[in-house]
């Protein structure tokens, strides 16, 4: 008994097939495990709009069986295949370069800047005892008590003097 090719789809990976025709808005979804598809012997042939694998959907058709999928929480399951395109995989690591390249120059940029608060902080130091310094020089000594005598006779002796001479005036 010949079973044809179509027997040999029941072992393929994906059982359903979507295809898109622009021209009409369409879309053809077939369902290759179907009972009707091991009659198929000439797997270039197009499949005929009638045959029973096959199922038609306009474009509002899908947008309203997506729109549903969405509100029933199901629309989630559905996962778009990953094609791995040289050019993103390239541009992916030329990212990932650039940005070990970058967080180089911010380590080093990051210890420049260690380097600088030291200096800033050693010359705010410096800076401090200058001031400490300049605010004692400015300071009057300390005076001894001889000192400190010597200098209450001469303010007793120039206020005598001040009113001796004012009683002079008066007199």
């Amino acid at each position: 008994m010949d079973t044809g090719l179509g027997e040999g789809m029941r072992h393929m990976e994906k059982r359903f097939r979507a295809t898109y025709n622009k021209q009409t808005g369409t879309w053809r979804l077939l369902d290759s495990w179907h009972d009707a598809m091991q009659k198929i012997t000439d797997w270039n042939a197009e499949i005929p709009d009638d045959c029973p694998a096959l199922i038609i959907i306009t474009d509002e058709g899908f947008t309203c069986l997506a729109m549903e999928a969405a509100r029933l929480g199901i629309l989630g399951k559905a996962v778009m295949p990953k094609e791995v395109d040289p050019e993103i995989i390239s541009g992916v690591e030329g990212i990932k370069a650039e940005y070990h390249e970058l967080q180089q120059k911010y380590e080093d940029l990051q210890k420049e800047n260690r380097g600088f608060v030291v200096e800033v902080q050693d010359l705010q130091r410096k800076n401090d005892e200058l001031k400490g310094e300049v605010a004692r020089a400015k300071q009057v000594p300390p005076m001894s008590d001889q000192y400190t005598l010597k200098s209450q006779i001469v303010q007793g002796l120039v206020k005598l003097a001040g009113m001796e001479s004012i009683k002079n005036i008066d007199g």
